[in-house]
């Protein structure tokens, strides 16, 4: 019995839709659907589908309401690149595990008890890192406890309260992203691992989290960091580029600072210069590290093009 179905379609969009059977087969588990239509006035019957993927589908009025609603057992859902969403989508459903929304701009409400995982943003592909607007709401998503959003931008306060919002959230991703009011404060009992890559220049970061177990940062050291996270096990900075100025390594100081109740602190720089402190910055200021027992630095070459 047939319990998987790919339908690819390299037909163009508009010529080409899903058969009936398709739609209403009692049988299938795994539904993956890719450059097709999807009109909205389709019965839809699926009910023992738990893992649909979407790509690159037109949708017509309804037409994702009356999908996920045909399949009530649906536990993974992804959505890339489709289009033609009604102004606001619902996503309710109970038995939803893991959603995932990658280049798709749609207002969105998730109402999803079962809610484990969410994921959302451009995907790698994306021309010029353009960021999508966050536009989500989430209602009675409890259980959630995996977060991440690559290339997003919010709006407003959409981190506060992240503690009463996602009570047992342990991860959180958040790559590349951007807020409108350029402060980004993470109050969070229960989060344990934390990834803050990419992110604006001068951004103003608060983190409070004192059960976070591991932390990993990647991009400017310009980024103003203040982290209280006592019970932090171990943390990985990658820092990229830099101007080297005396300010710059002031800052710097006050960066690495954050981390020395780490039990384990790893730094990968891109040439040794990028973290040796000159003499004035050592004379005049503190130690950043000083009760730090485990430190390990990795040093990243530049490369040099093949042409010079």
């Amino acid at each position: 019995m047939l319990k998987s179905c790919i339908f690819l379609s390299e037909i163009a969009k508009s010529d080409y839709f899903l058969p009936h059977k398709v739609l209403n087969a009692e049988c299938f588990t795994v539904l993956s659907m890719d450059s097709i239509q999807f009109r909205g006035d389709e019965t839809v019957t699926l009910p023992s589908l738990k893992s649909l993927s979407l790509i690159c589908i037109s949708f017509g009025d309804l037409g994702f309401h009356h999908l996920v609603a045909g399949c009530p057992s649906l536990e993974n859902l992804s959505v890339v690149k489709c289009t033609g969403f009604e102004k606001r989508v619902i996503v309710s459903s109970s038995t939803l595990k893991s959603l995932e929304v990658f280049n798709s701009g749609v207002e969105l409400q998730v109402e999803a008890l079962n809610l484990e995982t969410f994921r959302f943003g451009q995907n790698g592909h994306a021309s010029n890192y353009r960021r999508l607007l966050c536009n989500i709401q989430f209602s009675s998503c409890g259980a959630l406890r995996n977060l991440a959003f690559f290339q997003a931008w919010f709006v407003g306060a959409w981190f506060d309260n992240l503690s009463s919002k996602f009570p047992v959230l342990e991860s959180l991703i958040l790559y590349k992203c951007g807020i409108d009011r350029g402060d980004l404060k993470v109050f969070s009992k229960n989060l344990k691992h934390f990834v803050l890559g990419g992110c604006d220049y001068k951004m103003n970061v608060e983190v409070v989290t004192p059960n976070l177990h591991t932390f990993r940062f990647i991009g400017s050291r310009s980024i103003y960091l203040r982290m209280f996270a006592l019970n932090l096990c171990e943390a990985t900075i990658i820092l990229d580029k830099s101007t080297r100025w005396d300010t710059y390594h002031i800052t710097l100081r006050d960066f690495l600072a954050n981390f020395d109740c780490s039990g384990k602190l790893f730094i990968y720089a891109f040439g040794s210069e990028d973290i040796l402190f000159s003499e004035d910055t050592r004379q005049t200021c503190f130690t950043p590290l000083p009760s730090l027992k485990h430190l390990d630095i990795k040093i990243i070459e530049r490369k040099v093009p093949q042409w010079q």
